[in-house]
């Protein structure tokens, strides 16, 4: 069987896989809470997986990838700032961001903002900071189509316009019905994917080309 073939097939049944996944989360979606945060009920195994597959994702295996053939061992400083910047997050910004917003009810970043302020002056911070977090993620997001585009394009020569609004149509339908649940879940799946290929490439890359040194110097 042509590989082409393959790979189109298992990614039919891995795109049927996280529609499924969208469509069943939809049942346990029952507010608001349980749509933006899941309840605050999923555990910390799939939450730290979720988010590591949301950090790092097309921008690291893709782009991190191409950075570390352009410009080779300086590259680990890269990693080593991410590494350090999640370590910040997870045992200074989250456990706090955690308590507070737990404690006080809220859902999201700007209502966090906006906590311990007055009404009348509630609105303004919070459609300035609707529109910073919204500005800022839509070149992430972007950037993530963009490695779904170019994956799609290598493997079946598709036009990278199709590739993309293919990527994206996907993860809005079972993101629209199952929210962060869905989300959540979907990640996990990815996260566990990202670390199988990114455990498996460099053996496969030092197998190829005959050893470390090779493949530094290339």
């Amino acid at each position: 069987m042509d590989n082409t073939l393959i790979i189109g097939l298992t990614l039919v049944v891995y795109k049927s896989l996280l529609l499924f996944i969208g469509w069943f989360s939809r049942k346990q979606t029952t507010s608001v809470e349980n749509y933006y945060l899941g309840g605050k009920q999923i555990g910390p195994l799939i939450t730290a997986i979720s988010y590591s597959a949301s950090n790092s994702s097309a921008w690291t295996l893709l782009g991190v990838s191409g950075i570390a053939y352009k410009f080779g061992l300086s590259t680990i400083w890269l990693v080593i700032g991410v590494i350090v910047g999640m370590f910040f997050n997870w045992l200074i910004v989250a456990p706090t961001l955690f308590r507070m917003t737990r404690s006080k009810d809220l859902i999201t970043i700007p209502q966090f903002l906006v906590n311990e302020y007055q009404e009348k002056e509630k609105k303004p911070i919070l459609l300035l900071s609707s529109i910073i977090i919204i500005f800022s993620f839509a070149f992430y997001i972007a950037s993530q189509f963009q490695g779904a585009g170019n994956a799609f394009q290598n493997t079946f020569n598709w036009d990278i316009v199709q590739s993309i609004a293919l990527s994206a149509i996907v993860i809005f339908a079972y993101t629209y019905m199952g929210g962060y649940l869905a989300v959540s879940i979907t990640d996990t799946i990815q996260g566990f994917l990202m670390g199988f290929t990114a455990l498996i490439m460099p053996l496969v890359a030092l197998m190829k080309l005959g050893g470390p040194g090779v493949l530094i110097d290339s």
